[in-house]
């Protein structure tokens, strides 16, 4: 009933335009082979250290970060238990990636 009153619009215009490319969008899919999954066992010493900073950091922001803020919300934990727990866990974490991947590029 509405469409009727409504002048008629040209295909590539308007909301009709807007409506065909937001619903007839295929998913994006990235291409992810195996050898994009695999360890970065080329890398040894200074180098391997340095790439798993990034990771431990993100591990440490989501799996320690996350609880610990719960923890000191409701405990009342101090900020200088709070860093070096945060700074302790960024540390471990780290190392544990770098052992990781050096027993894995032993093997």
């Amino acid at each position: 009933m509405v469409e009727e009153r409504l002048p008629v619009e040209s295909a590539n215009r308007g909301w009709n335009r807007a409506s065909i490319v937001f619903w007839s969008r295929k998913p994006y899919s990235p291409r992810v082979r195996r050898d994009d999954l695999v360890l970065p066992t080329h890398l040894a010493g200074f180098r391997l250290l340095a790439s798993c900073l990034a990771p431990a950091f993100c591990l440490t922001a989501f799996a320690v970060w996350t609880p610990l803020f719960f923890v000191t919300i409701f405990s009342g934990l101090s900020m200088s238990a709070f860093v070096a727990i945060m700074g302790g866990a960024f540390v471990a974490v780290t190392c544990a990636l770098f052992v990781w991947v050096s027993r894995a590029a032993e093997s």
